[in-house]
C-alpha cells in the first residue's frame, strides 16, 4: 500500500468521523424530550386553548427548547391566568429579583407587593405543584416589612428640621 493511499484512507476515514460528530454522535439533545411533535402540536394546542393546564405548560417546555421565546411567554401568560401554580410561583420569584435590583424604594415596593400577589395565589391554588409558594410568600412579605421600615426612617429624615 502506498503513503498516498494511506493519506486517503486516513482522509476518508476522518471525513467519516466528523460528519457522524457534527450529528450529534447519535445523541440528542436534553431539550429534545420537550419537543412536541408535528402531529400532535394542534392537539396540545387546542387542548391548551379550552384551558387544559397540562397542556399549556407541554407548550411552554416545547417553545423553551425550540428557542421561541415569543409563544413560551405567551403560554406562560395563558398558565398564569388559568391559576397555574408554578408559573405563579416563577413569575413571582422573577417578579421579586427583579425588585431587589431597584434603586427606588416606591418602585420595589410596588413591584414586591405584585409579586406578593403572584406568590399569595400560587400557594392558595388547588392545583398540584412542586414549589413551595408558601415560602416564598414569607420571603417576599419580609422583604416588604424591611423595605417599609427602611422607607419610614428615610422619609422621617428628609423631613426633619435641621436644628440651628
Amino acid at each position: 500500500m502506498s503513503v498516498h493511499s494511506i493519506v486517503s484512507s486516513v482522509r476518508n476515514a476522518f471525513a467519516i468521523l466528523c460528519i457522524v460528530c457534527a450529528t450529534g454522535c447519535g445523541e440528542s439533545s436534553p431539550s429534545d424530550a420537550f419537543v412536541i411533535s408535528e402531529q400532535q402540536l394542534d392537539s396540545v394546542e387546542s387542548s391548551a386553548r379550552a384551558g387544559d393546564v397540562r397542556s399549556m405548560k407541554q407548550l411552554i417546555a416545547h417553545y423553551g427548547a425550540m428557542g421561541d421565546s415569543e409563544r413560551e411567554r405567551l403560554w406562560q401568560e395563558s398558565a398564569i391566568k388559568a391559576g397555574d401554580p408554578e408559573e405563579l410561583h416563577f413569575r413571582a420569584a422573577r417578579i421579586a429579583a427583579g425588585a431587589r435590583a431597584e434603586q427606588d424604594i416606591q418602585v420595589r415596593l410596588d413591584l414586591l407587593e405584585e409579586a406578593l400577589e403572584l406568590a399569595q395565589r400560587a400557594a392558595k391554588s388547588d392545583i398540584p405543584s412542586e414549589v413551595d409558594s408558601e415560602a416564598l410568600v414569607s420571603r417576599i412579605r419580609n422583604e416588604i416589612s424591611e423595605l417599609r421600615a427602611t422607607k419610614r426612617e428615610t422619609d422621617a429624615g428628609l423631613f426633619q428640621r435641621p436644628e440651628g
